[in-house]
C-alpha cells in the first residue's frame, strides 16, 4: 500500500496519457461472440441507466466514462477522458486537460463544458453528490480544453472522487427535469458501447461506432442478463451460461471450477471488512460498552466457515483491507482482538445494569426485553446465513434479533434511512488508502437524519473529532502526518465501536476463458475486476479465444 503522496507522485508521472485513436474496430471482433455478463434484477431490470446511484439504476459502467480511472490494487492512475491535470494555489486548484476528439455515441462533440456542466449539476442536487465533492468545493469552470476545480479548503483525498465521477451530456441532461428521479431510459454516453435492447430479464449493448478507443474495444456486443437468487444463479453460472458474474457460490470449486477446469476460473480481491452497523440513534447501540458486548459475542471464524465457505477470512477491528495491513497499528491490534469471548459478553451487559427475566431475555433500562431488526438482501444466501447465525448467537445473550429479507431496493432504502436496528453492510471497496473507507464508513457530513437518506455514515456516527481527522488526513500529503491521523483513526475504530467488522468483503469475480482472454488476474492486476471504471479497462483488454 502506498502512502496518498506517493500515489500523486504515480499519476504525475503517468499523465502523458494513452493516445487518441481514431481506428476502426479490430476486423476478428465482428465474429466474435457476444460477451454475457450478469447483472442484478430486483427481481427483474428496471429502463434506470441513471449514473449517479438512484436506487434500482443499471449504472451503464460500459456507457458512461470518468477523467481519470485509477486502479486502488496496482496503486495506478490512469489518463481516460482527461490527458492530463496539475494542482496549483497551494493545493486550491485543481484543473484537468480534457482530450480532443472524442465525440459522445449520437455523434455530437464531448468537451470540457461537459464536464464543467456534470460537476455544477451535482452542485445543484446534492443527493446526486454521492461523494460530497461539494463539501470542499467552491467552483468548477471550463475554459477552452481546461476544467478548472477550486477548492474551498485543501482537500487532496478528492481527486479520486473527482476523477472517477461519471460525465454526463450537457445538452441532454440540461433538458431533464429533475436528474434525481431521472431513469435515463436512452443513455448517451462516451464509453465503448450503447444501448441496443432491453427487456426485464435481458438488455443488450452494442459498441459505440464513435468509441475514441475503439482500436482496442474486440468485443461486438454485450449480452447482460438479471441474476435472482444466488441458488440459481449458481446453477446458471456451472453450466457456462455467463462469461463473467460477480457472486457468491458455495463450495464454488464443485460447482463450478470442477465443471470445467481450463476454462473456469475466479480472482476474489479482498476489500474492507463487511461490518455489522447498528443504529447509534438508539438505545442501547448508543452505549460503547454494548457494542463492545456485541464485538464479543460474535464468532467470526463460523462466520467466515458457515456462512462463506471460507472465501471471506475472519477481519480485525481496524477497518483496514489485507492489502492495507501496512497502515496497522500493531499494538492497537494486539490489544483489542474482540476474539469470540460470550462470557465476557455477558460481563460488560451486567456491567451496564442489564439483567435477564425468568424465560432468559435481556432486559434493556425499561425492564422490557431487548428485541431488534436486522435486515439483509433476500437471496444474497452468505449474507443471510450471517445475519442467521449473528442472530443466534445474541440469543445466547438473551437479546431477540429477527432476520428481516427485503428486496435490493427496500435494502439500501432502509439501510440509507436508518430504518433497520441492525444490518450487514457489505458495501466494501478496496480503495488506495485507508481514508476513503473511513471517510464514507464515519464521516457526519455524509449523514442525514433518520429518516433521510444518507450517502455514508448509515450508522450515524456522531464525532466532530473523527470528522476533524479525515479533514485533516485530506488536507496534507506527508506521509508521517497521514500515519498518524490513520492510527488516530483506527483507534476509534478499536475502542469506540462504530461498527463491528466481522469478515473481509471480497469482490466477487468468477469469469470463463471459452470466449475471451485477457481477464485481470491476481498476478496481473490491472483491473479491480469488473467494477465500475475498472469495467472499462478490461472491455479494452478482452480478446477473442484463438
Amino acid at each position: 500500500m502506498r502512502s496518498m503522496s506517493k500515489v500523486f507522485s504515480a499519476i504525475a508521472a503517468g499523465t502523458a496519457g494513452i493516445g487518441l485513436t481514431l481506428m476502426s474496430f479490430p476486423a476478428n471482433a465482428a465474429t466474435a461472440a457476444p460477451l454475457t455478463l450478469a447483472g442484478y434484477g430486483s427481481p427483474t431490470f428496471q429502463r434506470n441507466f441513471n449514473p449517479f446511484g438512484i436506487i434500482n439504476s443499471l449504472g451503464g459502467a460500459q456507457i458512461f466514462e470518468p477523467l481519470y480511472i485509477i486502479n486502488p490494487i496496482e496503486g495506478k492512475s490512469i489518463p481516460w477522458l482527461a490527458q492530463a491535470y496539475h494542482w496549483s494555489n497551494g493545493g486550491l486548484t485543481l484543473t484537468f486537460t480534457v482530450r480532443s476528439g472524442i465525440k459522445w455515441n449520437d455523434g455530437r462533440s464531448f468537451s470540457s463544458q461537459d464536464v464543467a456542466f456534470t460537476f455544477n449539476m451535482l452542485k445543484k442536487y446534492p443527493s446526486l453528490d454521492l461523494n460530497g465533492v461539494w463539501k470542499v468545493l467552491k467552483s468548477v469552470t471550463a475554459h477552452g480544453n481546461r476544467v478548472v476545480f477550486q477548492f474551498s479548503t485543501k482537500a487532496a483525498t478528492y481527486f479520486q472522487y473527482i476523477a472517477q465521477t461519471p460525465i454526463v451530456p450537457a445538452f441532454q441532461w440540461s433538458k431533464v427535469a429533475n436528474p434525481i428521479t431521472f431513469t435515463d431510459p436512452n443513455p448517451i454516453g462516451t464509453g465503448p458501447f450503447m444501448l441496443n435492447t432491453f427487456n426485464p430479464s435481458e438488455y443488450t449493448l452494442k459498441r459505440n461506432p464513435y468509441y475514441w478507443k475503439r482500436s482496442l474495444v474486440q468485443v461486438p456486443q454485450i449480452d447482460v442478463k438479471v441474476l435472482t437468487t444466488n441458488t440459481i444463479s449458481d446453477l446458471e453460472v456451472g453450466r457456462g451460461i455467463f462469461d463473467q458474474v460477480g457472486l457468491f457460490i458455495p463450495n464454488i470449486h464443485r460447482l463450478y471450477i470442477d465443471k470445467n477446469p481450463k476454462a473456469y476460473h475466479y480472482w476474489f480481491p479482498h476489500n474492507s471488512p463487511q461490518s455489522l452497523d447498528m443504529n447509534l440513534t438508539k438505545y442501547p447501540f448508543n452505549q460503547v460498552i454494548f457494542r463492545k458486548a456485541l464485538a464479543y459475542a460474535i464468532n467470526r471464524r463460523t462466520i467466515s466457515r458457515q456462512a462463506d465457505y471460507g472465501e471471506m477470512p475472519p477481519a480485525n477491528q481496524s477497518g483496514l483491507a489485507p492489502a492495507q495491513t501496512r497502515w496497522l497499528d500493531r499494538s492497537l491490534w494486539r490489544k483489542y482482538q474482540y476474539r469470540y469471548d460470550p462470557k465476557k459478553a455477558q460481563a460488560l451487559l451486567r456491567g451496564m445494569g442489564l439483567q435477564k427475566n425468568a424465560k432468559g431475555q435481556l432486559l434493556g433500562r425499561n425492564k422490557k426485553p431487548l428485541s431488534f431488526t436486522m435486515g439483509v438482501i433476500s437471496g444474497y444466501t452468505n449474507t443471510v446465513a450471517t445475519c442467521q447465525i449473528i442472530a443466534q448467537e445474541l440469543k445466547q445473550l438473551g437479546i431477540s434479533v429477527t432476520v428481516e429479507p427485503t428486496s435490493v431496493s427496500t435494502y439500501v432504502s432502509n439501510q440509507d434511512a436508518g430504518k433497520y436496528d441492525l444490518w450487514i453492510n457489505t458495501a466494501t471497496s478496496l480503495q488506495a488508502s485507508p481514508w476513503y473507507v473511513y471517510n464514507v464508513l464515519l464521516n457526519s457530513n455524509l449523514s442525514a437524519p433518520i429518516g433521510k437518506p444518507a450517502v455514508g455514515d448509515q450508522e450515524r456516527w456522531r464525532s466532530p473529532q473523527t470528522n476533524a481527522l479525515l479533514s485533516a488526513f485530506a488536507k496534507t500529503t506527508n506521509p508521517t502526518q497521514q500515519r498518524a491521523i490513520i492510527n488516530q483513526l483506527q483507534k476509534i475504530m478499536f475502542t469506540q465501536l462504530p461498527v463491528i467488522n466481522t469478515v473481509y468483503g471480497n469482490n466477487w469475480n468468477e469469469y470463463t476463458t471459452l470466449h475471451y482472454v485477457g481477464w485481470p488476474t491476481q498476478k496481473n492486476p490491472y483491473a479491480n475486476a469488473m467494477s465500475y471504471p475498472d469495467d472499462l479497462l478490461v472491455l479494452t483488454h478482452l480478446r477473442p479465444k484463438a
